[in-house]
This record gives C-alpha cells, structure tokens and sequence, in this order.
C-alpha cells in the first residue's frame, strides 16, 4: 500500500520494467481485499511519493480479477507473501470454484503475475516455495534472487526496524 514508498518498490518497478520491456506504474487501491481500506485524504498523502517517479492509478479494486478489468494485458508484480495470499480460498469465500473463476478473470484479461521474493520471517521466500494450484501457475512467474532481492517492507519502516538489505545488481 506504499505507506510508504521506498527504495524497494522502486527498484522493483525497475525490474519488472527491464523485464517486461516497457514502463511500469503504480497501483493504490482505496479498497483493500486484506487491509483496513484508506480515505482519499491519506491516497492523496501517499500519492505525493509518486511526484514525477512513475504513474500512479488510484482504484477502488481490491481483488485481482478486479485489477485486471481495469488494466488488460498487464502484469501486476507482487511480492511472494503476496502471491501466497492470492491462492488461499478465504479470499474467494472458501469457495474453490470462485478461486478459480477469478483467476480465470485474470487470464481472460492477459494478465499475469510477476512475484519477486520477500523476506518472510527470516526465510528469503521465492515463487518456487509456493504452492501455486497447477491450473493458475502458468500466470506467475518470478525474478530470480540473483536478479532482485530488497529485504526492506515499508511495515519495519513504520516501526523503525528497516534493515535495507539489498543485492548489489539490484
């Protein structure tokens, strides 16, 4: 939710850029499918990060298969903790059959997930350690460690615990 924007996020943009072969921008939803939502006041506090980085959509589309109507043919690049989030039934209301009509949504849309890895509880978690349901894996595909790793999350920031690891070509 960029609260706040770092490094990080940047250089992920820069990655996913380098790989995709074209710009990238940035996505704020009001909504959020797992967060308290935000108000416009505080979109527009966090907006501000933006000035003149990239562009910045402001939605109110909490879900995925959401997020792909409003921008087809693209690829939405999600940290791994969040790719592992997106497979998991309770956001579909345990209901299997919505899971797979969303990401089904998302195909139709020519979307796809790029998910780079996040440190998750001390563990460096990669798309390769997820359990991604064989039907939906041919929409993820991940960046290498070697190709991006920023261990900083904007949470430890907020609460003065950033540690800002980074690889060096990244």
């Amino acid at each position: 939710s960029f609260n706040p924007l770092h490094a990080g996020h940047l250089k992920l943009a820069r990655a996913a850029a380098g790989h995709l072969g074209r710009e990238v921008g940035f996505e704020l939803t009001l909504d959020n499918a797992e967060k308290a939502g935000i108000s416009l006041d505080e979109a527009k506090r966090r907006a501000v990060a933006f000035g003149g980085v990239a562009p910045l959509w402001l939605t109110r589309a909490p879900l995925f298969a959401q997020k792909a109507a409003l921008f087809p043919h693209g690829a939405f690049v999600v940290g791994a903790d969040t790719a592992a989030r997106l497979v998991q039934p309770r956001f579909y209301g345990d209901d299997p059959q919505r899971m797979d009509e969303a990401f089904e949504a998302v195909r139709r849309a020519d979307c796809r997930f790029l998910v780079a890895g996040r440190l998750v509880d001390g563990n460096f978690l990669t798309l390769e350690e997820l359990d991604i349901p064989a039907a939906h894996r041919c929409l993820f595909e991940g960046f290498s460690e070697e190709t991006f790793r920023v261990d900083l999350s904007s949470t430890e920031i907020r609460q003065g615990k950033a540690s800002g690891r980074s690889r060096p070509d990244a």
